[in-house]
Protein backbone atom coordinates (compact mmCIF):
# COMPACT_ATOMS: atom_id res chain seq x y z
CA UNK A 1 0.00 0.00 0.00
CA UNK A 2 1.59 3.40 -1.00
CA UNK A 3 0.79 5.91 1.56
CA UNK A 4 0.48 9.67 0.12
CA UNK A 5 1.90 12.24 2.54
CA UNK A 6 1.76 16.40 1.65
CA UNK A 7 3.54 19.24 3.43
CA UNK A 8 0.83 21.67 2.38
CA UNK A 9 -2.33 22.73 0.83
CA UNK A 10 -2.78 21.27 -2.78
CA UNK A 11 -5.61 20.83 -5.16
CA UNK A 12 -6.15 17.81 -6.73
CA UNK A 13 -7.24 18.30 -10.85
CA UNK A 14 -8.47 15.16 -11.86
CA UNK A 15 -9.84 11.76 -9.95
CA UNK A 16 -8.21 9.01 -8.17
CA UNK A 17 -8.17 6.01 -9.75
CA UNK A 18 -7.39 2.49 -8.41
CA UNK A 19 -5.38 -0.46 -10.38
CA UNK A 20 -8.26 -3.11 -8.08
CA UNK A 21 -11.70 -2.46 -7.67
CA UNK A 22 -10.69 -4.14 -3.98
CA UNK A 23 -8.82 -0.71 -3.26
CA UNK A 24 -10.63 2.34 -1.64
CA UNK A 25 -9.71 5.16 0.81
CA UNK A 26 -9.37 5.34 4.64
CA UNK A 27 -11.17 7.78 6.05
CA UNK A 28 -10.76 9.13 9.52
CA UNK A 29 -7.02 6.88 10.79
CA UNK A 30 -3.90 7.64 10.03
CA UNK A 31 -3.10 3.71 8.99
CA UNK A 32 -5.53 1.55 7.06
CA UNK A 33 -8.42 0.02 9.17
CA UNK A 34 -10.70 -2.30 7.33
CA UNK A 35 -13.76 -0.81 9.37
CA UNK A 36 -12.61 2.87 8.02
CA UNK A 37 -12.14 1.59 4.06
CA UNK A 38 -14.54 2.71 1.52
CA UNK A 39 -14.48 0.83 -1.01
CA UNK A 40 -18.25 0.76 -1.96
CA UNK A 41 -19.89 3.78 -3.35
CA UNK A 42 -22.81 4.25 -5.98
CA UNK A 43 -25.30 6.25 -7.63
CA UNK A 44 -27.70 5.36 -9.57
CA UNK A 45 -31.82 5.00 -10.82
CA UNK A 46 -34.38 1.95 -10.47
CA UNK A 47 -37.69 1.70 -11.70
CA UNK A 48 -40.01 0.84 -9.35
CA UNK A 49 -43.30 -1.18 -10.10
CA UNK A 50 -46.26 -2.45 -8.39
CA UNK A 51 -46.25 -6.22 -7.91
CA UNK A 52 -49.26 -8.51 -6.51
CA UNK A 53 -48.29 -11.88 -4.07
CA UNK A 54 -50.20 -13.96 -6.40
CA UNK A 55 -50.79 -11.77 -9.60
CA UNK A 56 -49.60 -8.46 -10.71
CA UNK A 57 -52.09 -5.38 -11.59
CA UNK A 58 -51.26 -4.42 -15.32
CA UNK A 59 -50.76 -0.82 -14.57
CA UNK A 60 -49.99 2.44 -17.43
CA UNK A 61 -47.58 4.52 -15.14
CA UNK A 62 -48.28 8.05 -15.68
CA UNK A 63 -44.67 8.68 -13.40
CA UNK A 64 -41.73 6.52 -12.22
CA UNK A 65 -39.15 7.97 -10.14
CA UNK A 66 -36.53 6.00 -8.08
CA UNK A 67 -33.15 6.82 -7.29
CA UNK A 68 -30.32 5.54 -5.01
CA UNK A 69 -27.09 5.88 -3.38
CA UNK A 70 -25.13 2.73 -2.40
CA UNK A 71 -22.64 3.23 0.46
CA UNK A 72 -21.11 -0.07 1.33
CA UNK A 73 -23.77 -2.55 2.50
CA UNK A 74 -26.26 0.08 2.53
CA UNK A 75 -28.26 1.49 0.22
CA UNK A 76 -30.42 4.04 0.36
CA UNK A 77 -33.62 5.00 -1.69
CA UNK A 78 -36.08 8.05 -2.99
CA UNK A 79 -39.20 6.61 -4.87
CA UNK A 80 -42.27 8.39 -6.36
CA UNK A 81 -44.61 6.37 -8.27
CA UNK A 82 -48.25 7.08 -9.77
CA UNK A 83 -50.42 5.30 -12.18
CA UNK A 84 -52.79 6.86 -15.24
CA UNK A 85 -54.79 3.95 -15.69
CA UNK A 86 -55.16 0.11 -14.08
CA UNK A 87 -56.82 -2.43 -16.09
CA UNK A 88 -56.32 -5.42 -13.53
CA UNK A 89 -55.74 -5.06 -9.92
CA UNK A 90 -53.95 -8.19 -9.56
CA UNK A 91 -54.31 -10.37 -6.39
CA UNK A 92 -52.54 -10.44 -2.79
CA UNK A 93 -51.29 -8.03 -1.05
CA UNK A 94 -49.22 -5.10 -2.54
CA UNK A 95 -45.35 -4.65 -3.25
CA UNK A 96 -43.07 -2.36 -5.21
CA UNK A 97 -40.51 -4.43 -7.09
CA UNK A 98 -37.67 -3.62 -8.95
CA UNK A 99 -35.30 -2.33 -5.75
CA UNK A 100 -31.86 -1.63 -6.93
CA UNK A 101 -30.15 -5.00 -5.23
CA UNK A 102 -30.98 -7.79 -2.68
CA UNK A 103 -31.88 -7.10 0.47
CA UNK A 104 -29.66 -8.52 3.17
CA UNK A 105 -31.26 -12.42 4.48
CA UNK A 106 -30.76 -11.25 8.03
CA UNK A 107 -33.55 -8.46 8.85
CA UNK A 108 -36.13 -6.13 6.88
CA UNK A 109 -35.72 -2.42 7.13
CA UNK A 110 -39.00 0.46 7.42
CA UNK A 111 -39.68 2.59 5.13
CA UNK A 112 -40.94 6.09 5.52
CA UNK A 113 -44.05 6.30 3.77
CA UNK A 114 -44.01 9.63 2.33
CA UNK A 115 -47.18 10.40 1.28
CA UNK A 116 -50.18 8.51 -0.77
CA UNK A 117 -53.09 9.40 -2.83
CA UNK A 118 -56.65 7.75 -3.35
CA UNK A 119 -55.90 4.55 -2.77
CA UNK A 120 -59.26 3.58 -2.44
CA UNK A 121 -61.16 2.81 1.45
CA UNK A 122 -58.99 2.47 4.30
CA UNK A 123 -56.68 1.11 1.62
CA UNK A 124 -53.56 4.06 1.37
CA UNK A 125 -50.12 2.65 2.55
CA UNK A 126 -48.53 4.05 5.52
CA UNK A 127 -45.79 2.19 6.45
CA UNK A 128 -43.46 -0.09 4.30
CA UNK A 129 -40.87 -2.71 5.08
CA UNK A 130 -38.14 -4.49 3.15
CA UNK A 131 -38.45 -7.99 2.85
CA UNK A 132 -35.15 -10.40 3.23
CA UNK A 133 -33.33 -11.69 0.44
CA UNK A 134 -35.80 -9.95 -2.11
CA UNK A 135 -36.25 -6.81 -4.23
CA UNK A 136 -39.36 -6.03 -2.41
CA UNK A 137 -40.80 -3.39 -0.38
CA UNK A 138 -43.93 -4.42 1.21
CA UNK A 139 -46.75 -1.79 1.84
CA UNK A 140 -48.51 -1.56 4.92
CA UNK A 141 -51.18 0.12 6.61
CA UNK A 142 -53.49 0.96 9.23
CA UNK A 143 -56.40 -1.92 10.85
CA UNK A 144 -59.54 -0.88 10.86
CA UNK A 145 -59.80 -1.68 14.34
CA UNK A 146 -56.87 0.79 15.71
CA UNK A 147 -55.91 -1.88 18.36
CA UNK A 148 -54.72 -4.13 16.02
CA UNK A 149 -51.36 -4.71 14.23
CA UNK A 150 -50.58 -3.35 10.65
CA UNK A 151 -51.97 -4.81 7.61
CA UNK A 152 -51.20 -5.07 4.33
CA UNK A 153 -52.19 -3.21 1.36
CA UNK A 154 -54.46 -5.38 -0.45
CA UNK A 155 -54.59 -5.34 -4.58
CA UNK A 156 -58.27 -5.64 -4.66
CA UNK A 157 -58.42 -2.17 -2.77
CA UNK A 158 -56.59 -0.64 -5.60
CA UNK A 159 -58.29 2.44 -7.38
CA UNK A 160 -58.43 1.87 -11.31
CA UNK A 161 -58.48 5.54 -12.47
CA UNK A 162 -56.07 7.92 -13.68
CA UNK A 163 -53.52 9.89 -10.58
CA UNK A 164 -54.86 7.13 -8.05
CA UNK A 165 -52.21 4.74 -6.14
CA UNK A 166 -49.49 7.46 -5.68
CA UNK A 167 -46.99 6.94 -3.78
CA UNK A 168 -43.71 8.61 -2.25
CA UNK A 169 -40.82 6.97 -0.06
CA UNK A 170 -37.54 7.36 1.16
CA UNK A 171 -35.56 5.32 3.29
CA UNK A 172 -32.44 2.67 3.02
CA UNK A 173 -31.79 -1.12 3.66
CA UNK A 174 -29.18 -3.33 4.15
CA UNK A 175 -28.03 -6.00 1.43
Amino acid sequence: MAIIKTTGLGTLKDSLLFDSTSKGIHLGVTSATASNLLDDYEEGTWTPVYKGTTTDPVVTYQATFGTYTKIGDTVYIQCAMGIASLTSVGSGTMRIGGLPFTVSSSYNSAITVGANNDWGSNNHPSHAVTLKNSTYIALLKFPVDPQDELVYVTASGMLSGGNDNGVTFSGFYKV
